[in-house]
């Protein structure tokens, strides 16, 4: 399940144990060869991590348990969730593009001022780490949550359009 994988192992171990905090040194070397933010501690990773390390990884769980338990919360649970994972991937990503992207492994040996596609190389690090780790990883934080949150919205719309009770109308008090 979605919520599961990400509570304890993105969320917990990966991002905000070991990309936040520095502890897990294993996935840290992986990190600071994706990404030279992770060993400059740069503000950025440091508090997407930080945020899902305090916020998002609870909230999974609970989501997790919403759905599990079938509970009526299981759906706005769902549309915040999703909502807080593709915030992160876009301020993740962006940041990194806006400054030039020049503490990812997309320019050899650095970045060309001005442009911030002017280095990208086919190399198997690069694609490894840019294409793949960079790119493809941090979209899957947009396209399954975009997918899960348009499912949790349909489920919410459609509970209150079932709804019975009626909003007492101005008309209606004066009778």
């Amino acid at each position: 399940e979605w919520y599961w994988w990400n509570a304890w192992l993105y969320h917990g171990v990966m991002d905000g144990a070991s990309g936040s905090l520095q502890g897990v040194p294993v996935v840290i070397s992986q990190y600071q060869i994706l990404d030279r933010r992770f060993i400059n501690h740069h503000s950025v990773p440091w508090t997407v991590g930080m945020i899902e390390l305090i916020l998002m990884q609870p909230l999974c769980l609970w989501t997790l348990y919403a759905i599990v338990t079938k509970s009526p919360y299981r759906f706005p649970l769902e549309c915040v969730v999703t909502t807080l994972h593709m915030m992160g991937a876009v301020i993740f990503v962006a940041a990194e593009v806006y400054e030039g992207q020049f503490n990812v492994p997309a320019l050899d040996p650095i970045g060309v001022e001005g442009n911030r596609f002017g280095n990208v190389k086919w190399s198997h690090d690069q694609f490894v780490y840019y294409w793949f780790g960079f790119w493809i990883c941090n979209s899957i934080w947009i396209v399954v949550p975009l997918y899960r949150l348009q499912r949790a919205m349909q489920e919410c719309a459609r509970a209150l359009a079932s709804t019975t009770t009626t909003w007492p109308t101005t008309a209606a008090k004066k009778d």
